[in-house]
């Protein structure tokens, strides 16, 4: 059995910002003479920032709201994505009881994508995820040779709203029964198998996240064990909602967290856990600041965590390659594509507006304010090595 403990430390680039170790560099760079030389994918006095270039419509529905996409490169040398696509003509707000995860394929990383049909459906009555299921992240575990789709689902035996019938109909709240479930598959076109039982849920007791569990943040090691970042502590984040650690022996066994140190970010969701080409961990997370931007943790060993609360990684405002630019309504769930353990490019969910139209919605296909999955490349790449 493996032990991580982790230490949180919030960490704010200040004016005339001098480093003195790799650490204050957000192991995005080395410090060189108290200045922050970047790997070519990060910038910033701090390397806190991701090189964003032009991006693009990674996929948008004519008759559905998606939101966001988990990228992988598969044995075919194409990009495969699983975006999760709210059904019957519901909005964004109706992902608790409307979320279904579709794949999609495409021979380059920006796309476009074709969209190839449904990959994971939810549950029947009756089941922890018959309500919807959601936020799906795929990996690869060398061990086995299989594919792992982590997710989260909720639980509603009732019949899911139909907005074509009522397109002002409430979207239904039912986060107390949200959980995160794995499914595996031989194959990226599936068919996905769901393990029985949802591999982590709320603690009972008086812990931090005794009200929900979502936003399956995997990092799969090369023996199939998984160290797993979650969000819990409800939607009200001055509550206490954060990120947690939680470790297991292999995917397929008992997910525990780390006593005394499984709360580690705080007002921080949709995290994305990675390993970059120096063997330091990273997690991007939409983080709960001033605006919808996003933010940026990192550890040397995985023991402790130094966590850029106020420097953040991207923001809403996206320029287009069309040449436009936009401040999105919101953007999360970031969920980078990565290449030899290094960032290509960024998808993210994105919500154009919420009530007055933006101007630019030419870039949007001319759907309005449906939000829909977004492709950022990240530039940089052709100087590693």
């Amino acid at each position: 059995m493996v032990f991580f403990h982790f230490v949180l430390l919030l960490v704010a680039p200040t004016i005339g910002f001098a480093c003195t170790i790799d650490s204050d560099c957000s192991l995005n760079g080395i410090c060189v003479e108290s200045e922050c030389v970047c790997d070519p994918v990060w910038k910033g006095e701090s390397c806190h920032r991701l090189n964003e270039g032009l991006s693009n419509v990674a996929v948008h529905l004519k008759d559905a709201w998606s939101w966001g996409g988990s990228p992988i490169l598969g044995p075919d040398d194409k990009w495969h994505v699983f975006v999760s696509v709210i059904m019957d003509g519901c909005g964004l707000l109706h992902y608790q009881t409307n979320s279904v995860i579709y794949h999609a394929e495409s021979i380059d990383v920006l796309g476009p994508y074709n969209i190839t049909g449904e990959a994971l459906a939810p549950g029947r009555p009756g089941q922890w995820d018959s309500g919807a299921v959601h936020g799906g992240s795929v990996h690869f575990d060398a061990s086995s040779r299989k594919y792992l789709l982590f997710h989260t689902g909720f639980q509603y035996d009732l019949p899911s709203p139909n907005c074509t019938q009522n397109g002002s109909i409430a979207p239904i709240m039912n986060s107390s029964s949200r959980k995160i479930g794995l499914a595996w598959s031989w194959t990226l076109k599936g068919p996905w198998q769901k393990l029985p039982s949802p591999i982590l849920g709320p603690r009972q007791g008086a812990y931090w996240d005794n009200t929900d569990v979502s936003n399956a943040a995997p990092f799969v090691f090369p023996n199939g064990s998984v160290l797993l970042g979650y969000r819990a502590g409800g939607d009200g984040v001055a509550l206490g909602g954060g990120i947690g650690i939680s470790f297991a022996a292999h995917w397929s066994k008992k997910y525990n967290r780390i006593s005394g140190h499984d709360h580690v970010l705080f007002a921080a969701e949709d995290a994305y856990l990675y390993q970059d080409h120096r063997g330091s961990f990273h997690m991007l997370v939409h983080a709960f600041r001033n605006g919808s931007v996003g933010g940026h943790a990192w550890s040397s060993d995985g023991l402790s965590w130094n966590y850029s609360k106020f420097a953040p990684a991207y923001t809403n405002v996206v320029h287009w390659q069309n040449g436009s630019a936009s401040s999105l309504y919101r953007r999360e769930r970031p969920q980078p594509a990565i290449l030899n353990k290094k960032i290509v490019a960024l998808f993210t969910g994105a919500w154009p507006c919420h009530l007055v139209p933006d101007p630019n919605t030419d870039i949007y296909d001319g759907f309005g304010c449906a939000s829909f999955t977004m492709v950022t490349p990240i530039l940089g790449m052709t100087n590693y090595e």
